[in-house]
């Protein structure tokens, strides 16, 4: 009998340590997303598997707030809503 709650578990490329694979799943950013794609520009952003989980991923966020130049070429770019 095959079980089909099956957990896979992954192991981070960074901290060493085996999580879950959803632990792994993170979504990119519109331009990332195009990127990928060679694309000019994509609708929707796109979940990705990453090699690090998100505890490491949490860690190389910026702490620094965003500067008025880099707010206006998030907004440009569409990683940015316009409020």
């Amino acid at each position: 009998m095959s079980s089909k709650n099956k957990v896979v578990q992954k192991v981070c490329t960074m901290c060493g340590g085996t999580y879950p694979l959803k632990d792994f799943k993170r979504r990119l950013s519109k331009r990332q997303s195009a990127s990928l794609l060679r694309r000019e520009s994509v609708q929707t952003a796109i979940t990705v598997i990453s090699s690090r989980c998100r505890f490491c991923w949490q860690q190389t966020k910026r702490k620094a707030p965003l500067t008025t130049k880099q707010i206006k070429q998030k907004k440009a770019s569409g990683d940015m809503h316009a409020t």
